[in-house]
């Protein structure tokens, strides 16, 4: 069973990614508005032109859900150069 730390992780790291995703949905569906960006964390306005941060920052939460999934169900990761 994993470290209920993991598991917590897990859950924010999920909040944040429902919150960013939802954002940029609204963005997209609202071109000319704002948003109000609440991850739990912090709280910011976001509009059009932040999408290509959000987008971004929205790509590497799904890295880390699914690096913290992994971590609490047990899988091994192996790292491997790229050369």
């Amino acid at each position: 069973m994993a470290d209920q730390f993991w598991i917590d992780e897990l859950a924010k790291a999920k909040a944040q990614a429902v919150a960013l995703d939802t954002a940029i949905l609204f963005l997209y569906a609202n071109p000319h508005k704002s948003y109000t960006l609440d991850t739990g964390q912090s709280s910011q306005q976001v509009s059009r032109p932040d999408l290509d941060s959000l987008q971004s920052q929205y790509d590497g939460l799904l890295n880390r859900i699914a690096s913290l999934d992994a971590r609490c169900n047990g899988a091994s990761q192996q790292i491997r150069p790229g050369w």
